[in-house]
């Protein structure tokens, strides 16, 4: 090594290593113990958790280099990164109950809703509910995340919690299913073939999707469908790398866990679809045509299986139909039904712009504002008046846009490049396009289909995200654009610490 090598400045955000290192377990230790001090005010529910997922963090930011390697000398921005979305998840569940800001929750002794699902089937033993799913909302979903739920509440019952605090303790399962599926996302950028400061800053616009802060106290299926989902296709990624009937069946099984959480995991037939493609035109590792065939086979027999049996189940017992979706009433305040096709996909609004979706006030019409809004807030229950916060959330949907648009270009450089890459570099670039291509249609088909402004939540496709993080990475090696792209995460992770610090002056 030259003496030039050995005292070059390091590249711009790696610099400085040792400083970030000694800041992160700053901040961390601090919000820690502020956090700890806030569970112990709230009862064991809160404080037993709240110290296993402090140890666990602290243990994630003591060894960066393992757990972040394929980032290199940027495994440190990695840690950080996750350390201010885990912290942010963290504080939303403790100080929080879990019917905040939450979408058809409502109480574990309602007569309906995701809650009430839930207790119903610890209730009955884990036994399958005989009850009509139709009659009552949320019961028509397949039952995975219900099942898990409720085996969590009975061993809640069992260490003593009254359900009262075993309801409050879902959002500990929730916060699990996001932490695990930021991690997943993390391992399918890395098998994407990104690496350096290129996976660093595809992971960081991946780990501070805002959504990730509401989702992590959400007690319904959206955590574990965005987990299992996201581990779908790194499964399938894998199984194309080293085509065996191992990977095929375990991605087939996790396909079809996917599916019994929630239907809308059939949009993932299409990246499966393109990685089968792939895998038959490159010839090179391919197996023979009877051995592809039974590999495609062990992925969909299983997802079939899983995926299917609750809705035959249902038709058979209660006739429920194939494909049934229960519908908002026509005269809610959210129908979107009056306003134009250009109205409804161009972005575009009435009167004063508001950078939340408020799920109790008509208002929002335009699809992609309203993923907009709801990938940076999810639900806002209350009116946020003109103000700090108010502003902090204009800034957030602006930096979300700024990012949306980064992510575009970097698809757009992508695909005028495609030819020259070689097959292992081209399957990434086309199952996130995929990924892009299946859920804009699931989402427009539902808009329409059902055209009500909650229908348009971000909630519904959370992996493109992780499609918009990739293409994001590839911005990531031209000078001027990745420091923006830089520049733009910075801005919105303490953006994100200001309003949700902020907006626990309202929690309650």
């Amino acid at each position: 090594m030259t003496a030039k090598a050995r005292h070059a400045r390091p590249t711009w955000p790696a610099g400085g290593s040792g400083l970030l290192a000694w800041a992160q377990v700053g901040i961390v230790v601090l919000a820690l113990g502020g956090l700890l001090c806030l569970s112990w005010a709230r009862g064991v529910a809160d404080l037993v958790p709240a110290s296993v997922c402090s140890l666990a963090l602290v243990v994630a930011i003591c060894v960066p280099d393992r757990l972040w390697a394929a980032a290199g000398r940027y495994s440190r921005i990695c840690a950080i990164a996750f350390c201010v979305t885990v912290l942010l998840r963290l504080y939303f569940v403790v100080a929080t109950p879990y019917t905040y800001m939450q979408h058809d929750t409502w109480t574990f002794d309602a007569t309906a809703g995701h809650v009430a699902y839930i207790f119903r089937l610890a209730d009955n033993g884990l036994r399958l509910l005989d009850v009509d799913p139709t009659s009552l909302w949320s019961f028509y979903n397949p039952p995975l995340s219900y099942y898990l739920g409720a085996a969590w509440v009975c061993a809640g019952r069992a260490f003593g919690l009254a359900d009262a605090q075993a309801a409050e303790s879902l959002q500990w399962l929730s916060l699990a299913y996001s932490v695990g599926a930021t991690y997943v996302g993390y391992l399918v950028l890395r098998q994407a073939r990104l690496e350096g400061r290129a996976l660093a800053l595809g992971f960081c616009a991946w780990a501070l999707v805002p959504f990730f802060v509401p989702l992590s106290g959400n007690v319904s299926y959206d955590g574990l469908l965005t987990l299992l989902s996201l581990a779908t296709l790194l499964l399938l990624m894998r199984w194309y790398e080293d085509p065996t009937l191992a990977r095929a069946l375990r991605a087939g099984v996790c396909l079809g866990l996917a599916l019994m959480t929630k239907t809308t995991a059939a949009l993932l037939l299409l990246p499966a679809l393109v990685t089968f493609i792939l895998r038959l035109v490159h010839r090179e590792g391919r197996p023979s045509a009877a051995r592809l065939v039974l590999q495609i086979a062990a992925v969909l027999v299983p997802a079939a299986v899983l995926g299917g049996w609750w809705h035959v189940y249902a038709y058979l017992r209660f006739g429920m139909p194939f494909g049934y979706f229960q519908k908002v009433d026509p005269t809610d305040p959210m129908n979107c039904s009056a306003y134009s096709l250009a109205q409804r996909l161009l972005p575009s609004w009435e009167g004063d712009f508001a950078p939340f979706y408020y799920v109790d006030v008509a208002g929002d019409y335009s699809i992609p504002v309203i993923l907009l809004k709801t990938a940076t807030f999810d639900l806002v229950g209350k009116v946020v008046p003109k103000g700090p916060l108010f502003a902090i959330g204009i800034v957030l949907d602006a930096l979300g846009a700024a990012l949306v648009l980064g992510a575009v270009c970097g698809l757009v450089f992508c695909l005028s490049d495609l030819r020259s890459h070689s097959h292992e570099q081209a399957l990434p670039i086309a199952l996130m396009a995929s990924v892009l291509v299946a859920y804009a249609i699931g989402i427009l088909q539902l808009s329409f289909s059902q055209p009500f402004s909650c229908s348009s939540n971000f909630r519904y496709i959370v992996p493109v995200a992780l499609a918009g993080a990739f293409f994001l990475s590839r911005l990531g090696h031209r000078r001027l654009a990745g420091r923006a792209c830089w520049v733009c995460l910075a801005a919105y992770a303490v953006a994100q610490v200001a309003f949700w610090a902020g907006m626990g002056l309202t929690f309650g």
